[in-house]
């Protein structure tokens, strides 16, 4: 596939603007046939969607490519801006690791803040239509400061902790963005743009233009709450409009419906982590800090009464009417319960989906296998993604080893930008001596929990049968561990991060000091807030 022609200028007002005039002067001897790119280093008058002014300063991207007519755009003109950004998403994906968020129709977003957006035009003269306008801009090495604006912007340089080449990238784009958008059926984008967007059942709002001088300490007085629906073949967005409980259909761009975790204001969020022995649930009273605020640990073998008792305490926490409960979970039943008690007790219940924010993805790489790779243990493995620094990020040949020692233990080696090396799952502690008793009846049934203490735990050996046994389900978890260390350092030549093993789960508190490991009890509930939110963001 060739590349695509590139306009470079220094400034303009628009990258379309000045693209529509090229098309307009088609016969002009200088002037490029379609498909073309138009890149500016600087524009004065950028436009994003509603006519709001995008603004552009030197350092990030104001691009616009020029595509001929397309057959389709007469039936299928709704699914081109959704298109378009399924093709960003996934060439960012490509080129950096990192998974975006699209809301529809054409925001880019990373961890609930905005990168960047796009905007379609074309020219028609009835059925007629003529060449296709992508106009990009992405916040690559400055987030802008808006005034006013009623989200939180960010950069890919904020993210990666590092400078991006403007001109490589539109490079990248001249070369691969026709293939493939010529790869991908316009009649596959609904199911394509699922990879990437705000899910179904997520909660939006829509402000009256007077919100701000009738709302006083009450952010809600003049909001509009919402659900998203499905995504339709034809590209519009059911949207569940709350208060008036009715569906209406999103079918253009001027709707002013946004994510309620892209608002510029506090969000609450509230998570569950539904494990083998406990339902834990995470609340945080703004959703882009990685702390929760408040944590409620419920053993499944508990009443039910109980977690009714813990989820109607914790929604009166709540400054949002409508709030919404997003479940990860390795147990369905588990999963059936909790979302009948949460909306009894006036919750939404959304169920998390498996997806990796930082993802290794160049060619002949692994990856995560997702369809391997348990929720719990990607959760795991994005949360201790999302602590590391600028700096750590930049080490492409270390690694970090994630555990979780609950029923089971799962050890998961994982490099800085995102590649899963791969991993071990072995009987927890209490499992493993509990099988011993099991199948070897004179060995004695231990009561782990209270039995093994710290000093017990780092003796090493055993002076009796029951400290032996105890001495051995440490010693099996810490050689695993060690093995994989040993293996990724002589096998891979790969190094090991400083500090960078990380526990959490049941055990994980006592087995750390062993491994002079980090201890996270709430990993797998930060985890689930950076697969929420798509993405980590520290708070401003």
């Amino acid at each position: 596939m060739p590349t695509m022609p590139v306009v470079h200028l220094l400034t303009v007002d628009s990258t379309s603007n000045y693209a529509a005039q090229l098309l307009k002067q088609s016969s002009a001897p200088a002037t490029p046939a379609p498909p073309f790119l138009v890149w500016s280093e600087q524009q004065t008058g950028g436009r994003g969607r509603r006519g709001h002014e995008w603004i552009s300063p030197v350092g990030n991207l104001y691009l616009t490519m020029v595509l001929p007519a397309q057959a389709d755009a007469p039936t299928k003109q709704g699914l081109l801006p959704l298109k378009a950004g399924v093709i960003i998403a996934r060439l960012l994906q490509q080129y950096f690791g990192l998974r975006l968020t699209l809301k529809w129709p054409n925001d880019l977003l990373f961890g609930g803040r905005k990168l960047g957006g796009l905007l379609l035009e074309t020219s028609s003269n009835g059925t007629q239509f003529g060449e296709l306008l992508i106009g990009l801009g992405l916040n690559l090495n400055h987030t802008p400061d808006i005034k006013g604006g009623d989200y939180l912007p960010t950069s890919l340089s904020e993210i990666l902790g590092k400078d991006i080449a403007v001109n490589e990238l539109v490079q990248l784009f001249a070369r691969d963005f026709l293939a493939c958008w010529q790869a991908l059926p316009t009649s596959s984008v609904p199911e394509a743009f699922a990879e990437f967007g705000v899910g179904p059942d997520e909660l939006c709002f829509q402000d009256s233009p007077d919100i701000s001088s009738n709302a006083g300490d009450d952010a809600n007085i003049g909001r509009r709450w919402g659900r998203l629906g499905v995504l339709r073949d034809d590209g519009s967005q059911m949207m569940q409009v709350l208060e008036q409980d009715e569906s209406i259909a999103l079918s253009h761009a001027d709707h002013g419906w946004r994510w309620s975790f892209q608002s510029k204001e506090p969000m609450p969020l509230a998570v569950a982590d539904i494990g083998n022995t406990a339902v834990k649930i995470a609340w945080y009273d703004d959703a882009l800090n990685p702390t929760p605020d408040r944590v409620l640990v419920h053993a499944h073998q508990e009443s039910d009464d109980t977690l009714r008792q813990a989820l109607t305490t914790l929604k009166q926490h709540s400054s949002c009417p409508y709030p919404t409960l997003h479940i990860v979970s390795v147990r369905p039943e588990q999963t059936k319960l909790l979302t009948r008690l949460a909306q009894e007790c006036g919750w939404s219940a959304v169920t998390v989906r498996k997806r990796p924010v930082r993802r290794h993805c160049k060619l002949h790489s692994s990856g995560y296998l997702l369809k391997d790779l348990g929720i719990d243990r990607l959760a795991a493995i994005e949360a201790w993604l999302s602590t590391l620094t600028s700096e750590q990020r930049q080490l492409q040949d270390h690694y970090g080893i994630v555990v979780a020692a609950g029923t089971a233990t799962t050890i998961d080696a994982v490099g800085v930008d995102g590649r899963h090396f791969g991993g071990l799952i072995l009987p927890g502690l209490t499992l493993a001596m509990q099988s011993l008793h099991q199948v070897a009846s004179l060995l004695p049934e231990i009561a782990a929990e209270q039995a093994l203490t710290a000093e017990i735990a780092g003796q090493g050996l055993g002076h009796d049968t029951r400290t032996a046994m105890m001495c051995a389900a440490v010693e099996m978890t810490l050689g695993a561990l060690n093995q994989t260390r040993t293996r990724l350092r002589d096998d891979m030549h790969l190094q090991e991060l400083p500090h960078g093993i990380c526990m959490t789960g049941g055990w994980g508190e006592r087995l750390a000091p062993l491994i002079d490991a980090n201890y996270q009890p709430n990993l797998v509930l930060n985890g689930a807030r950076v697969l929420v939110l798509g993405g980590w963001q520290h708070p401003t």
